[in-house]
């Protein structure tokens, strides 16, 4: 695929790295900055190697969002049941009115 298509499927997939999607921008969002304005500038090869550092990036947090759902889930249900989140949410110092808006199907996982 082009490197614009692979870029417009990165965004879709990953609307939270365009910018003015959210009040903190996220940390990538330089990266693919660099890779629209690179590919502008006809630098295609630039472009590419900023497009593969963003998808590491991308990886490398999907990484650490499993692993710190695996911390959680203590007995590998693959699910956070109601203890496990209730212990997360005091883990990271969370009020009982923050972890009700979390549980947003109220199912308890």
């Amino acid at each position: 695929a082009s490197f614009t298509l692979q870029l417009r499927r990165l965004l879709r997939e990953n609307p939270y790295l365009e910018p003015g999607f959210s009040v903190q921008p996220h940390p990538l969002q330089g990266l693919v900055d660099r890779c629209r304005r690179s590919n502008e500038a006809r630098s295609f090869v630039q472009a590419q190697k900023h497009l593969h550092r963003v998808l590491q990036g991308l990886a490398a947090e999907r990484e650490l969002a499993a692993e710190a759902f695996r911390f959680f889930d203590h007995d590998s249900s693959g699910h956070i049941d109601e203890e496990e989140f209730q212990h997360m949410c005091s883990y990271l110092g969370l009020s009982e009115a923050q972890m009700s808006v979390m549980d947003l199907d109220k199912d308890g996982q």
